[in-house]
């Protein structure tokens, strides 16, 4: 089945997945939510998403409303364990090293993280790469004095994308 548009390439040709309204699902925060919903994937990018239609946005919402960032961990963000040792560190971290790693990014740039919640990934990418300029984005304003309290992190943004007019 086809639906609307890619929403990285704008092709058409998007096929949802059978049966994904089916089962069983958790919201971010990790609370159980109904089963409903489309998923589908670009035939021409690959890329794997949800319908952004009025059902979906209004679904965010509800979720959105009553959201709790990693309150299994009291706000902490969850950690990953090293290589079967009882080392841990933060998921974000893990993720941030192996891009300094593998050299994917410079050591100075811009970075906007979309849906930064209380700003733990960005935390952890300024503690990786403290040359950067960052900014946050979140559906709300919840978090907004923590996100930018983190080293530099010069911008908060909510609400419509259009708010945004730098380049990132």
């Amino acid at each position: 089945m086809t639906y609307t548009p890619c929403i990285i390439c704008s092709n058409t040709d998007v096929h949802l997945f059978d049966g994904y309204s089916e089962l069983y699902r958790v919201t971010s925060d990790c609370k159980p939510w109904k089963r409903s919903g489309l998923l589908g994937i670009c035939k021409n990018c690959g890329t794997v998403q949800k319908r952004n239609d009025q059902v979906w946005r209004e679904e965010v919402g509800e979720i959105y409303k009553n959201y709790s960032i990693y309150h299994q961990g009291n706000g902490s963000e969850q950690v990953v364990f090293q290589n079967g040792s009882s080392l841990s560190r933060s998921r974000s971290l893990q993720i941030i090293s192996k891009l300094k790693e593998y050299g994917f990014l410079s050591n100075i740039g811009k970075l906007l993280d979309i849906g930064c919640g209380n700003g733990g990934f960005l935390r952890s990418f300024q503690e990786i790469f403290p040359n950067w300029v960052n900014s946050g984005y979140e559906i709300n304003e919840k978090y907004k004095e923590d996100v930018l309290n983190i080293s530099n992190v010069v911008n908060f943004y909510s609400s419509d994308f259009s708010v945004i007019k730098e380049k990132y």
